[in-house]
């Protein structure tokens, strides 16, 4: 029963991650007709079942039924395609606390002590390691900003210098990303130009750069706001209201 399970979970993730996102029909020569044929009925599927089944002892027949009934699904191709215009940049750091957050993580460690013999097995059976168990528990903390330094420029008018005062609380963690939006309307993020405002580390990522200048196009009331991430998937903003001057 084991040695049906673990594969089978691990096909389902090779199929999500290769199969279903393939389009309906293979990509045609010039002059060629697009291949209409199930997905079980062509020539790459074929040899990559007979892969399957070489290298990982795969039943043929089990992965000819799946891959007969496997269907191309256009919106989830939709779905992980990028924008055209992005105003919020993209990444592990922004997806990351979907899923790995404070409630996941308890109900992970309940599961852990809970069904701690059976895990104790499987280590001693398949070498299922658990080195980064302790780090997998760390409860995700959010980055704090302490405070937003505002300083008008005097060499140029409408201008203006802003400073994040902030940092990880999470140990071992950094902030990685910093990102601003001067005209902060309905929790909404607007401006591409201040999304990604980091510098590269050689060797070590991205630290973030918590400042930025502003040249506002004319005098009035504006609401700020700034959003710092951290390595840890942790994140924070803090909005503040300025009056712009001549």
């Amino acid at each position: 029963m084991h040695k049906k399970w673990i594969p089978s979970l691990w096909l389902i993730g090779l199929i999500m991650s290769q199969v279903i996102v393939m389009p309906a029909h293979a990509e045609a020569r010039p002059n060629e007709q697009p291949d209409e044929r199930p997905y079980n009925e062509r020539p790459e599927v074929q040899a990559f079942i007979a892969e399957m089944v070489q290298q990982h002892g795969f039943s043929a027949n089990d992965l000819l039924n799946l891959f007969a009934n496997t269907e191309f699904q256009p919106s989830v191709v939709k779905a992980m395609e990028p924008p055209d215009h992005p105003v919020v940049v993209r990444s592990w750091q922004r997806y990351r606390p979907r899923f790995i957050n404070n409630i996941r993580i308890a109900r992970g460690q309940k599961f852990m002590e809970q069904y701690a013999d059976a895990l104790k097995r499987a280590r001693e059976t398949y070498g299922v390691p658990e080195d980064d168990k302790d780090k997998l528990m760390q409860f995700v903390e959010s980055p704090i900003i302490n405070e937003l330094v505002v300083t008008k420029l005097p060499n140029e008018k409408l201008s203006y210098r802003f400073e994040a005062l902030a940092k990880s609380l999470n140990q071992g963690g950094k902030l990685i990303n910093c990102q601003w939006d001067f005209d902060y309307e309905n929790g909404n993020f607007s401006d591409p130009e201040y999304a990604l405002r980091r510098k590269a580390i050689k060797g070590d990522g991205f630290d973030a750069d918590l400042v930025a200048e502003k040249i506002f196009s004319k005098a009035g009331s504006y609401s700020i706001a700034c959003k710092v991430q951290d390595s840890f998937g942790g994140e924070t903003i803090k909005t503040m209201s300025i009056e712009v001057k001549e």
